[in-house]
């Protein structure tokens, strides 16, 4: 907080983007990797909802 006070407000606008930009990447690989194991649980819940 201290440093954020002493520098100017685009430069913590700007490491603030960079770090929600940051954060991109391992929530996409999380995606990625449970992509498979979410359809299957949606197959089953849609099966036993009889809407498939």
């Amino acid at each position: 907080m201290v440093i954020g006070a002493a520098i100017s407000l685009g430069s913590v606008i700007d490491f603030s983007d960079a770090m929600i930009f940051a954060m991109v990447f391992p929530n996409m690989l999380g995606l990625f990797l449970l992509f498979p194991r979410v359809r299957q649980e949606l197959s089953a819940f849609l099966e036993a909802c009889g809407k498939r």
